[in-house]
């Protein structure tokens, strides 16, 4: 978000890239992740693990403002009320290593993936990336033996989908 403009109201709060490192973790966890707000990259957080608090780096200081007071009220409804951002960070965090180990999971057993589009597919212009626009409204789900993809994307509501094979080690 450009330095200056209006801060928007805040709708989600989701952690990317998140990298623990357990070989620097003594009292805390050692890890480093991107935030995003509403879908856009925002800030960077990290922890060195010798039991401190979070580290935080946002580019704007009213984004910072706006995700600690998002975060101060996440830890009134949710019984954290020191340290609050650190206690969403963490639940993030949890919750993106919880996804990642769902989709291995789902990989073992089943024999594709269905990759499931909630949006039209319309891509960036000059964007930094290739992803499409929508990447937060995309996922996968696990397809068994005798499921027809049809039916599943139906199922999942899907405006696209495309059947992603599994790799067998």
């Amino acid at each position: 978000m450009p330095r200056g403009s209006a801060t928007p109201a805040i709708t989600s709060v989701a952690v990317k890239n998140f990298q623990p490192n357990s070989g620097l973790s003594h009292e805390t966890l050692a890890f480093s992740a991107s935030i995003y707000i509403n879908g856009r990259r925002v800030g960077e957080v990290s922890n060195g693990g010798t039991g401190g608090c979070n580290v935080y780096d946002f580019g704007d200081p009213a984004i910072e403002a706006a995700f600690m007071e998002y975060a101060r009220v996440w830890g009134e409804e949710n019984g954290w009320p020191i340290e609050a951002e650190d206690g969403l960070v963490e639940q993030l965090c949890e919750d993106y290593e919880y996804r990642r180990l769902a989709r291995s999971a789902i990989a073992a057993v089943a024999t594709a993936l269905l990759l499931i589009c909630k949006q039209p597919v319309w891509f960036r212009g000059a964007a930094r990336t290739d992803k499409p626009s929508h990447y937060e409204e995309c996922y996968v789900v696990g397809l068994m033996d005798g499921e027809h993809p049809a039916d599943v994307a139906q199922r999942e509501g899907a405006v696209a989908w495309r059947i992603v094979p599994v790799e067998v080690a």
